[in-house]
């Protein structure tokens, strides 16, 4: 059966704040907007030590201000380890749930316990049964503070931190900044990381080698785009530098295109990357005779060499 008592005026040193045994609230550096919980930290008792279940925020404020804590539940009843993790889960699940960064500190707590991946508790903490998955996690558990202070805030997601684990762990911190700053989405982010990984390996040059470039410096600096603009043009950039055939095929597509004098109100719309050797065409009119003019247009285009030596540069 599971106990709390109230204890007051708990001198805060008597207190292991910062231990992750059964505690997983994660509390940034700079916290002084996050919510207290309405109700005292609940602590548990292990080897004469008094260890935080939950409410680590409380404590952080009690040791800034270097006074005693008001007062604290002091849980009793479950076994060390295993259940009385278990309940610490539970008992945060039922007060707020967990943060992606919390569930990480959770499921390495779990893992060093139990050693297996099949825990039932991993249902309650909602994270997948893949062995993949569950070794990120337990990285992130381990990551510098700036990373898990930025997945933390949402400014990026767990799966682009998946990402910069493939990197080097002395960069994480630095490419960790350098993408949360880019004004692009998840996918197109993780893309951006995929390329300059092959970018690196390919040339053995290093990350920060690459970014120093003075044309992804220039990209980086521009004011006169928005965020998502200048991710693009970063992002078309190093697709560029990760496939110059395709560069090379594109600039020779593009002298090739021009010898044919397309009108200007026929559309030609090129494949994505030329990855399918299909083309659309947008044929704007508004009249009969509009239309037949288009056609003509049309017919003399596909009867000129110039078209024909466009379509026979399959890629």
């Amino acid at each position: 059966m599971t106990t709390y008592r109230l204890i007051q005026n708990v001198p805060i040193e008597e207190i292991v704040v910062e231990s992750e045994n059964y505690c997983f609230d994660f509390v940034p550096r700079s916290s002084n907007g996050e919510m207290i919980a309405p109700f005292p930290p609940i602590l548990y008792i292990e080897k004469g030590r008094l260890q935080p279940v939950f409410g680590r925020n409380q404590l952080h404020r009690s040791r800034e201000k270097a006074s005693a804590l008001a007062s604290a539940l002091v849980l009793e009843g479950p076994s060390p380890g295993l259940e009385t993790v278990a309940f610490s889960i539970s008992l945060k699940q039922s007060l707020g749930g967990f943060s992606v960064v919390e569930k990480s500190l959770a499921l390495r707590r779990l893992h060093s316990l139990s050693g297996t991946e099949e825990s039932e508790i991993l249902t309650g903490l909602g994270v997948p049964r893949h062995g993949s998955t569950i070794q990120n996690m337990i990285t992130l558990a381990d990551a510098p503070v700036e990373i898990k202070e930025l997945v933390h805030r949402g400014e990026l997601h767990e799966n682009t931190a998946f990402e910069i684990f493939r990197f080097e762990k002395e960069l994480w911190p630095r490419i960790a900044l350098f993408i949360s700053n880019l004004g692009a989405g998840t996918k197109k982010r993780n893309e951006i990381l995929s390329m300059l990984g092959s970018i690196s390996r390919r040339d053995g040059r290093s990350v920060p080698d690459i970014l120093a470039d003075p044309e992804i410096r220039s990209i980086l600096q521009r004011k006169n785009i928005d965020p998502p603009q200048r991710a693009e043009v970063l992002y078309r950039h190093l697709k560029d530098l990760r496939y110059p055939s395709i560069r090379e095929f594109r600039q020779r597509f593009d002298r090739k295109r021009r010898a044919v004098h397309l009108n200007r109100p026929l559309q030609l719309i090129l494949p994505e990357n030329f990855e399918r050797w299909q083309f659309k065409l947008v044929v704007p009119f508004s009249s009969t005779e509009e239309f037949q003019q288009c056609v003509e247009e049309l017919r003399r285009t596909a009867e000129s060499s110039a078209f024909r030596d466009l379509m026979d540069m399959r890629f």
